[in-house]
Order: C-alpha cells, then structure tokens, then sequence
C-alpha cells in the first residue's frame, strides 16, 4: 500500500471525480425516472458498520509486516481504515492485509482496524464504522542478544554478588539475573546485581541473560556459577596479649573474645602459626624454646565461618634461666661524711652479673664488684643496708641480712693559714686568719710540738717566756665533729727586750770637698749597739762609734741628716733632729806664676801666665799687700 502523501492526494482525486461522474448520473436518471412516492431505505449497520475480527500483527524490524484481519459481514463493505496512533491507511476492495512502517523496535503500538461502506445509489454515500476491531504488538528485529559471558559470583553474608562482562549488541536494553533459574532481579542497566536476603551456607546457583530493545531475551549465561553465602565478619582482634617467659618456654594469655561464633584461637610465633586453642581457653605455654632468644607472640582469633581477626601487635618475650643467685654474705657498712662505705663477699656463681644495693629498703644503686660508696645519705642519721645479687637473666636472690650505719662529718677543717707571731717581752703574740668552714668550733695552738691553747678566735698571746729563747708555733682547726685539721706551717718567734734607746743628740755636719763630717754625743744606754746614719731618710751607714764622713757627694748641694740608735736586740730609737749640710770644694787654685811688670807714666802694666784649673774663676791683683 502507498502509504505517501502524494499517492493519498491522487488517490482522493479519483475518488472525487468517480463521485462526479455518479452524482451526474444520478441527475440524468432523475431526470429520466419519474420521482418515487417513498424514499429509500438504508441499514443502520451501513452507517455504522461492524469491524473486522480476528486482527493479527506479524512484528518486523521498526515495521509491523502484515497486520491481518477477517473481513466484517457487513455486505456493502467497500474496505478499511487502519489506524495506528495518528498514522492512518485505508485498504480498499475485499484486501485484508497491511504492513506499518517506519515504527520503533520494541515500542508498543496497538492497531485499530475500521470497517468502511459504500451503500445508496451507485454506491456513492460511504461510512466509517465507530468500533474498531484492535490488536496490540511491538515491533522487534528478531535477533536476540549474545547470551552473558564473564559471570561472576562472589558471596557475601547473607548475599551474593554477581558481575558480568558487558554485551557487544547496540540495541541493548539491559539484564536480568536468575537465581536456581527463577529471575530475581528487574532489568538492570548495570553489570553488577546484589541478591540479598539470601540463607548463609546454602548454595545458590546463577545465570544471566540479556535484553535489547526489541524486549528479545538472549539464552541464560552457562554454565551457571554458584555461591554460598556465609558470615565474613571476622571476629575482633584479641585483647590483653600477655607473656611471661620460663625456662625453655613462654607463657601466653589474653582476655576471651566476646563473640559467640569464635571456635578457636591461632598463636602465632615469629609470624608463623604454631598452635590452634580451644576458644574456651585464655593461655597456652609454648615449649621447646631456646633460653636467651627472643620470640615475637601474635594471636588470632577464628570464628566458626574460618573467619580471622586481624592479628594482635606482637610482644616479644625470651625465654630464660629463672634460678636466682645466692644471698649475699659478708656485708659491712663503714660510717664517713654523708657517705657509708660498703663491701661484700664475692657471690660464686658464675653467671652473676651485679649486686643491687638497698638503703631502708630502695633499691639506690647496681654495683658489679663488691664494694660500694652510698653517698646520698645525711650526716648523723642511721641507715639500714641490704644488697640483692643479680645474674645474667636478671634473677634477683633474696636479699642479704641488714647492716646499719651512721654517717658523720669526718672531712676535718682545711689547714690554717695567715698564722703570724709578734715577738714581745717574756711573750710571742699569734694571729691568723679565720677558717670559713660553717662548722669550725676551736683551734688548738701548739709551741714546738706541744698543744698549749685551745682558742676560738683567731688570736692568742703565749706569755711568761724566756727572752731571747727561739719558739716555733703551728695551729690546728678543730670542727664540731672533733675533725682536727692538718697542723699549719711552723712560724717562729724569739721574745726579747723591745725598748729602743732614746733619741741621739749632740748631731754635726761639717762639710768638705763632696762630703760631710759627722760628729754626735754617745748614748747613754749600756746596751746600745750602733748609729744608723741617714741621709735624706735614707740609710747610709751603721756606725759604732760617736762619728761618721760620708763621701761621694755631689758638691753644691745641700743634704739632711738624723741619726737612730740601735741596741743588742735590734730596737731602734726614734730620729735624731735633723741637720744639713752643703759639700764644697775647698782646694785653692795654684799660684800664679810669670808675672811680670812693665812702668808706665803713672801706671803699671801687670801680666802673668794663665792658670790651668778648670774652674778658676778670677784673678785678684793686690798692691803693696
């Protein structure tokens, strides 16, 4: 059937002029036929005819091939009129058939057939009936789609995963996943379905088929894949990992799991499983081990459903010799200055590796001979020691019986120093400086050799001695603890008489040619020994006698001079009054020589030779004396 516009324009024009060429014949008949009392009848169902029946569709490629139908029993039926939405064809004549193009493939469409009639005279008058005779289809290419490969099913708890590898077809619409052959999915775009719901352990098998748009199923995917679903839920990684190591062995605890489906627990050593333990029970001793290596402890826990925890961090243990040395023996405490000195009899095993010391049971020190200082502890209180003996495995003995000891201040006071001694008249004054210990309580004064004095200051006068008799003197410094210092150096001293003899008298000065003549009135004391001569305040000359000349001097100057006595003993008087004097020369220059003398008119001319001393000055010429 020509189904184009223009062959349906065509098509109305012959109609159009078929019913032309009739009604003219119609005029000319009337003109020709006398009119007819009554008018003619016509059928309902010519106006409103019955439809077809039995309409089939036969679905092609975006086409429905044939639609056919059985002809209406209407008798003046003149064709039919197709309707498929707004798409409409007319089949004339006694055709029961028709094709539809130009549809889409999978798309429903439902097809509504018409009876049409021609009825009245020459057939001229024509009707559509109202009540279609209907079927409904889609159109389909009639290739279905490659059946699904790659599918792949991967249980979960409870459900069960499936995947597939994507279909090649361009018309494709989705899948559909069947499990144990009845579908439970929709039509799904994706490649992937999640089957929940499912019962753990039970095993179920799949396949998968495909759809394109024509709503054509491909075969189901083969072979089918199965799955058990099953709990995956591990259970959670033990807690409270505990070791404690033995001899050859470790010991390993944890706190129970609090799931219900846990059936065992795996111990795992240095990484590598080595025991699998009743879930009842929270500890298992590993054995055969070697003393002194260490060993790494992890543990898992496994459920019912072999599922594993994730390990617990692992603590190492070393397994060890756990026999502690002997008790120590021997032990004495010697007191010193905030220290106690400690010393032991050696312990004789031969994997002792050090002594732990204890002071009022604390553990102060680890000691690997056997002696020991304590010297944390405080001057003047008891202390109580005891000493543990450790080996190479850290086993610790029971520990020894107590020693007491109080230490004290021993450290004695530093050496005196600054002692002097000031000879005196039947006595020796000492002086010294002062010691800066805190704790200084006396000093201790001792004359050639003997302890004479105990002071606290830091002077003494030692008296009722022989004059002129040497004593030597040292010092000691005494603490409050009794602590005697070292004796100081020795210093000496000689009592003797102090009393100078009076000031000279009677002092001269005459003076020379680059000196000066002293003379002065001898002291009265019996005991007086020399002169010390000063000159300027200088000491020039120590003199016995009652006179002195002193050379040298720079004549034209003028120089001071005192005198000071000086007995037996070395006592010295004060100063004599000074007296001064200037040194000249007093040498005449030679007698002039060659003078000679020449008259004149009232006048002598007087000449004589020149002098040769160097400092002559003038000459003085004298007439008759």
């Amino acid at each position: 059937m020509d189904q184009r516009p223009g062959g349906r324009r065509l098509r109305w024009a012959l109609v159009r002029a078929a019913l032309g060429a009739a009604l003219l014949g119609g005029v000319l008949l009337a003109v020709a036929t006398p009119p007819v009392d009554t008018p003619a009848l016509v059928e309902a169902s010519d106006s409103n005819p019955l439809p077809p029946t039995n309409v089939v569709i036969t679905p092609g490629n975006g086409q429905f091939t044939t639609v056919t139908w059985t002809a209406s029993t209407e008798p003046n039926r003149s064709g039919y009129v197709v309707k498929v939405g707004s798409y409409q064809t007319t089949v004339t004549g006694t055709t029961t058939t028709t094709p539809i193009t130009g549809l889409t493939n999978g798309t429903d469409y439902t097809v509504q057939v018409f009876t049409r009639t021609s009825y009245n005279l020459l057939g001229l008058q024509t009707a559509t009936g109202t009540v279609p005779a209907t079927a409904s289809s889609y159109p389909r290419d009639g290739v279905a789609p490659a059946a699904p490969t790659g599918v792949a099913a991967v249980r979960g708890d409870g459900q069960v995963t499936v995947t597939w590898a994507a279909n090649t077809e361009p018309d494709l619409a989705g899948y559909q996943v069947l499990r144990d052959g009845t579908p439970v999915s929709g039509t799904l775009t994706g490649r992937t379905f999640t089957d929940t719901g499912l019962v753990n352990d039970t095993t179920y098998r799949y396949r998968v088929q495909a759809i394109d748009v024509s709503r054509q199923w491909s075969n189901s995917s083969a072979p089918p894949v199965a799955a058990t679903p099953t709990d995956l839920t591990p259970p959670g990684t033990p807690t409270m990992l505990l070791t404690e190591r033995g001899d050859g062995q470790v010991t390993v605890s944890w706190a129970a799991n609090p799931e219900t489906d846990v059936t065992s627990y795996r111990l795992l050593r240095d990484g590598v499983e080595v025991a699998t333990i009743p879930a009842g029970t929270r500890g298992y001793t590993d054995t055969g081990l070697v003393n002194d290596r260490t060993y790494r402890y992890s543990l898992v826990a496994v459920d019912g459903h072999d599922n594993r925890s994730v390990p617990t961090a692992q603590i190492n243990a070393t397994p060890t010799d756990l026999t502690p040395p002997a008790v120590p023996t021997g032990l004495t405490a010697v007191r010193g200055e905030q220290s106690v000195a400690l010393s032991w009899t050696a312990n004789t095993e031969p994997d002792l590796a050090s002594y732990r010391v204890l002071r009022d049971g604390v553990e102060i020190a680890t000691v690997t001979g056997t002696s020991y200082t304590d010297t944390g502890p405080t001057n003047d209180r008891t202390y109580g020691y005891r000493l543990v003996a450790v080996d190479t495995h850290t086993n610790r003995s029971a520990p020894s019986a107590s020693v007491n000891a109080t230490p004290t201040d021993l450290t004695p006071p530093a050496v005196p120093t600054g002692l002097a001694a000031v000879r005196g008249d039947g006595r020796v004054d000492l002086t010294w400086t002062a010691n800066a210990e805190a704790d200084l309580a006396t000093y201790r004064v001792l004359r050639d050799g003997v302890e004479i004095a105990t002071v606290t200051g830091t002077s003494y006068a030692d008296t009722g001695l022989a004059n002129d008799t040497a004593y030597a003197y040292r010092l000691v410094a005494v603490d409050t603890h009794g602590n005697r210092s070292a004796a100081s150096a020795a210093v000496s001293a000689t009592p003797t008489d102090l009393t100078p003899p009076s000031a000279p008298t009677g002092l001269t000065a005459v003076r020379g040619d680059g000196r000066v003549q002293l003379g002065w009135t001898a002291n009265p004391e019996t005991d007086v020994a020399t002169y010390r001569v000063l000159r300027d305040g200088v000491e020039v000359a120590t003199v016995t006698g009652t006179s002195y000349t002193d050379t040298g001097l720079t004549n034209d100057r003028s120089y001071a001079y005192r005198l000071v006595a000086v007995d037996t003993h070395g006592n010295r008087s004060a100063a004599s009054a000074a007296v001064s004097a200037t040194p000249t020369d007093l040498t005449p220059p030679a007698v002039p020589v060659g003078l000679a003398v020449a008259r004149g008119e009232q006048r002598v001319t007087l000449s004589w030779t020149a002098n040769t001393e160097p400092d002559l000055a003038t000459y003085r010429v004298l007439r008759d004396g």
